[in-house]
């Protein structure tokens, strides 16, 4: 077997502009299925629902010990404001069109018995745009007759972000806020 004719150095120099070229291999973007509910399943919040787990990295390990840190504000603000919290609630909905049934669970969310309004919270350490993520739980608990508000739950905050929708309060919480808690 002969190398000739093969190296890893560019035979001409190469620019800096080509170095920081775009990708030129398609990247699959993640999507939710599209279309309205025809089916939900209250699962509870029983760990993994029978799924595997796997071993978690250290950011991952880093979020979950954020999340759980978030779980407690809220069940304290909770109380203090009269509302129910739901930790890792998980659903089992199908889609009108779909024959399987799927698995979704929010991170939080929060009820007023005397309304049908729901706080549907999804946490990131990190802000991240949870928009079609948050817009399946709003659909699965609209389903069910809820007035749904979701919202990102974070503690830090990267240039995308639209500093308008920023909220340090959940009492201020409005449909698409990102509150900013650094706990």
């Amino acid at each position: 077997m002969s190398d000739e004719g093969f190296s890893l150095l560019p035979s001409a120099p190469v620019q800096a502009d080509e170095l920081f070229a775009p990708a030129t291999h398609l990247v699959r973007e993640r999507r939710r299925p599209a279309g309205a509910v025809c089916y939900v399943d209250h699962l509870g919040s029983e760990p993994n629902q029978g799924l595997a787990s796997a071993g978690f990295s250290p950011a991952q390990t880093s979020g979950r010990r954020y999340e759980a840190r978030v779980g407690r504000w809220l069940e304290s603000r909770a109380a203090a404001l009269g509302l129910e919290l739901y930790k890792q609630h998980w659903f089992k909905y199908r889609l009108e069109g779909q024959k399987e049934t799927r698995l979704c669970q929010p991170d939080f969310i929060l009820t007023d018995s005397k309304s049908t309004r729901a706080l549907i919270g999804e946490c990131k350490q990190t802000w991240t745009d949870t928009s079609i993520q948050l817009s399946l739980y709003a659909r699965v608990l609209a389903f069910e007759g809820f007035d749904p508000v979701p919202f990102t739950i974070c503690r830090n905050l990267t240039p995308a972000v639209d500093r308008d929708l920023i909220v340090r309060k959940l009492e201020d919480v409005k449909e698409g806020s990102i509150l900013v808690l650094r706990i």
